[in-house]
């Protein structure tokens, strides 16, 4: 892998390769939510949990040893609190997220997780003291309207799970902030090893304390295992490598895409498909969220025109007076 991201990154650019890490990024998480559900009446959340995590750390620290990266894993050592704040968010979230699918459609868990986006927005509002523009708040919005067309008049057990949602994605999207910070001090497949091991053992000392903790039959653990491999690693491995050559909005409009995969995983392996409400909604999300970014990054991109036309005009100026 060392030998072709070079290659990769002559022929397609250090951007485009961010992207299509994105684009995987999306399509591997979105096994998650399947594998959860195929599992659902074998394993409780929290031991679920405990595993799909584990699992992927153990994973990760493989890679990290065939990689001959042992030695960045002392990155911790400026990088704690974040990865800390990243485990503590990841864990409560991940509960949740799990009880989220054992109690509807997988498809429609993936819609309501796009409010995290807007809680991304408006933590950037609150506490990094952000401007967002009329478009922005337009697509914000938009996307809390689509996740409430998907729950209206869906019964109780929908509304429950939009109320869960609204829990869940606020400490996801912490989260996600603090991944940003943290994969500046510690590379992608180190982070993902911390993160999943740690996760793993905050989630145990949970479903011990609570009376959770169950053991997993050998076929239910080896689908666990198989997903593992796909969601929490791969998936999250893909998505820090996107963060460190992208920005973290136009990586997030690709990540909305999300929904998709897991309306195709599931149609195909429970014939279960959103009603036709629930997809309008769940479109409109998206449009929601790819708006925000999309808005997002305009304001960048003529922000920083703006400071570069400002010091052409200064330079011109010291020009004329020389």
């Amino acid at each position: 892998m060392d030998r072709i991201q070079p290659l990769l990154k002559r022929k397609l650019g250090s951007q485009l390769i961010g992207y299509l890490l994105a684009l995987g990024s999306a399509a591997a998480i979105a096994a998650t939510f399947v594998v959860r559900k195929s599992v659902s009446t074998k394993v409780n959340p929290a031991t679920f949990s405990v595993w799909w995590y584990g699992l992927a750390g153990v994973y990760a620290w493989i890679a990290v040893l065939i990689r001959g990266e042992a030695r960045k894993a002392e990155g911790i050592r400026s990088g704690w609190k974040p990865t800390l704040g990243l485990v503590l968010f990841n864990a409560g979230g991940a509960i949740l997220y799990f009880m989220e699918i054992d109690l509807t459609n997988p498809a429609l868990v993936s819609f309501f997780g796009r409010l995290r986006t807007v809680y991304i927005v408006l933590m950037g509002v609150l506490f990094l003291r952000e401007r967002l523009n009329g478009l922005e708040w337009t697509g914000a919005a938009v996307t809390v309207l689509g996740t409430l067309l998907i729950a209206y008049r869906g019964g109780p057990v929908l509304s429950l799970v939009f109320l869960l949602a609204l829990v869940e994605n606020l400490l996801m999207a912490a989260a996600t902030i603090m991944a940003k910070f943290a994969v500046r001090h510690i590379p992608p497949f180190v982070l993902a090893g911390y993160r999943g091991v740690l996760i793993s053992l905050v989630i145990l000392a949970y479903a011990l304390l609570t009376g959770q903790w169950e053991w997993v039959d050998g076929r239910t653990m080896a689908i666990m295992a198989a997903g593992a491999l796909s969601g929490p690693f791969l998936g999250h491995v893909m998505n820090y490598a996107s963060l460190a050559r992208v920005d973290a909005g136009k990586a997030a409009i690709i990540a909305a895409m999300q929904p998709l995969f897991v309306t195709v995983y599931t149609a195909l392996l429970f014939g279960d498909l959103p009603t036709l409400q629930q997809a309008f909604g769940g479109a409109l999300t998206i449009a929601g969220v790819i708006v925000v970014f999309a808005a997002h990054d305009r304001g960048i991109t003529s922000e920083r025109e703006r400071i570069e036309s400002g010091k052409q005009g200064r330079t011109e100026a010291e020009a004329q007076r020389d």
